[in-house]
């Protein structure tokens, strides 16, 4: 993706996502420090929030193209994880899983500025434009742009 290529968003930012960077909760893994069940959760913050910051960490100028709920299931985009996905949008009516009654692990070593430029670092070290089976791609991204009449 160039830096100024339009991005499919999820129409409603203001809905919370977490991340956590998997070398955290590998180290402690590693060490011992985990209770035998938790969920790995991160700090909570808007979609909003953390498209900000990996718009800056990507040097991106491009422009956001918001889609509904509603419109990207119906067109076949699905939500979290897996082929086709678009990753850390929930539906609505799914922002439950967000909600956990267990422990929580939520040690950050990694600043969410170094978590995303891991994450680019090794995008581009495997290709932007690779088959994946995960995410939306290129291909299927722009296609969609142009169906829901954004340019």
């Amino acid at each position: 993706m160039a830096s100024d290529d339009p991005a499919l968003v999820p129409e409603d930012l203001s809905r919370p996502v977490q991340f956590t960077d998997v070398r955290d909760l590998a180290g402690a893994v590693v060490a011992g420090e985990l209770p035998p069940v938790l969920d790995a959760a991160g700090p909570m913050m808007s979609f909003e929030q953390f498209l900000h910051a990996a718009a800056q960490v990507a040097v991106f100028d491009g422009v956001l193209r918001p889609a509904s709920d509603r419109c990207l299931l119906e067109h076949g985009v699905t939500y979290w994880s897996g082929e086709r996905s678009l990753p850390l949008w929930l539906p609505e009516v799914d922002q439950n899983m967000l909600n956990r009654a267990g422990k929580l692990f939520t040690t950050t070593l990694h600043s969410m500025d170094q978590t995303l430029s891991a994450v680019l670092e090794d995008e581009r070290l495997h290709s932007l434009r690779r088959k994946r089976r995960a995410g939306l791609s290129h291909e299927f991204e722009r296609s969609l742009i142009e169906q829901l009449g954004h340019k």
